[in-house]
């Protein structure tokens, strides 16, 4: 938030929003993918219904996700490249 209108909401907002810069900045976005998963083979069909294997599946998921999220911030170079 750059300015704040003190004399209620003016354009239907509490607040002005101004850009930091007024040309904007170039970004790169590079998408990473990372091996399937195959939860299907590690557990029994029931284990929906199952607390206990979907925190453990949701555990799994979440420790490769961070890894690919890691390997993609060990590769940039910087921030806008």
């Amino acid at each position: 938030m750059v300015l704040r209108l003190r004399r209620g909401p003016r354009f239907g907002a509490p607040y002005l929003p101004l850009p930091a810069s007024p040309i904007p900045l170039p970004a790169h976005y590079h998408i990473h993918y990372g091996a399937p998963l195959y939860l299907h083979e590690d557990y029994p069909a029931g284990a929906a219904d199952d607390p206990d294997a979907v925190a453990d599946a949701a555990a799994r998921v979440r420790d490769e996700l961070e890894n690919l999220v890691e390997r993609g911030l060990t590769r940039r170079k910087a921030v806008f490249l």
